[in-house]
């Protein structure tokens, strides 16, 4: 091989080198642009929700006043009683602490004597306002408003105050045994006889979308330790 040749394949060599080297410093550039976004995502996700928005699903309280069964929602001026969960039905509780808000959403089913549960879905959406929130999370509402409706009868549901005026008091261990530790929600609907919600309370996960996010910061950083050990 004469130097002339060597000398070119030298040359190719190290453009070669240099384009690899330049090629690397893009995707650790990527990458690191990625993890940043992931990251202030996150933090902007944390600290929004943590400030802003709680999330509980509602369950029926067991010490309800109708010895036959435990219900959620008790409407005596319709001569029905509802589950929270019963049946495949789900109610949540969204509460903004910004806003001073706590939204009731979601499906519930009829809840029978005999322990068995209605065919048909009521959706429930009933806004608390005017919240006066404590530093543990248990608030009283002073007004109340919304509807049920099974998509042919609806229902309006408006909050009726109660000797504080409030007409939701979301608090601890409410008809419960003391130390149960257990959030409560009892709300009272403005109508003839008894109608009012009461139930009990379990903040629900952080959701799976925060699972996502982390899982990509774990993928991005096990691929940060894998390039090092091959450089």
């Amino acid at each position: 091989m004469t130097d002339s040749h060597a000398a070119c394949r030298f040359r190719v060599h190290r453009i070669v080198q240099s384009k690899k080297l330049k090629l690397n410093e893009v995707k650790m550039s990527f990458t690191h642009s990625i993890r940043g976004l992931l990251v202030a995502v996150l933090s902007l996700f944390l600290s929004v929700g943590a400030a802003q928005a709680t999330s509980y699903q509602l369950h029926d309280n067991p010490d309800g006043a109708m010895p036959a069964h435990s219900y959620g929602l008790r409407l005596d001026s319709e001569g029905m009683l509802f589950s929270m969960t019963g049946g495949g039905g789900g109610l949540y509780m969204h509460v903004n602490e910004t806003d001073k808000t706590a939204l009731l959403t979601g499906t519930i089913f009829e809840s029978h004597s005999d322990g068995s549960f209605g065919t048909t879905g009521w959706t429930v959406d009933y806004l608390l306002t005017d919240l006066v929130i404590a530093a543990d999370g248990t608030f009283e509402a002073f007004n109340g408003m919304g509807t049920l409706t099974d998509g042919t009868t609806t229902i309006q549901l408006d909050g009726k105050a109660e000797k504080d005026g409030s007409v939701f008091d979301f608090e601890i261990d409410h008809r419960l045994p003391s130390g149960s530790n257990t959030f409560t929600g009892a709300g009272w609907i403005m109508a003839e006889n008894t109608n009012d919600f009461l139930v009990t309370a379990v903040v629900v996960p952080l959701p799976a979308t925060l699972g996502l996010m982390l899982g990509g910061l774990g993928l991005l950083g096990a691929a940060g330790v894998a390039r090092r050990k091959t450089a």
